[in-house]
């Protein structure tokens, strides 16, 4: 399995890496940006694509860690709060449950059947 994931990974690498090569002139493509606001104007700053992919990129990732971390932190609050409840909903079945249920054993309690070969601790003729 672990030699599969580096042939996969590996497969990938060469692909991604044959897009770039072939494809260089769209990723180092310069162009003007600017921004203009009503107040301000940021701009024109000249910068290549491949600038901007990985800006995207990157603030997505960061977009994905924050929404991940805020979801985990509701389930661990859920959690925390189901275990609570749980614990409540315990100590109220115990406190509520009559002491002389149960000290009484179940009528279902299976009895041993005796042993066709005797029991365990029965002395042989051997021993007598």
């Amino acid at each position: 399995m672990r030699a599969a994931k580096i042939i996969v990974f590996s497969i990938v690498f060469v692909l991604i890496y044959t897009v770039l090569i072939q494809n260089q002139d769209v990723f180092m493509h310069k162009f003007s940006l600017s921004l203009n606001l009503q107040i301000s104007q940021l701009g024109p700053r000249e910068t290549w694509n491949f600038v901007m992919l990985g800006a995207a990129f990157l603030i997505g990732v960061i977009f994905a860690v924050v929404s991940g971390a805020m979801k985990t932190g509701t389930l661990k609050r859920d959690l925390k709060n189901s275990k609570k409840r749980v614990r409540e909903l315990e100590s109220q079945q115990i406190s509520t449950a009559a002491p002389e249920t149960a000290r009484q054993p179940s009528p279902f309690t299976p009895t041993p059947a005796p042993s066709p070969f005797g029991s365990p601790t029965s002395e042989t003729d051997d021993e007598k």
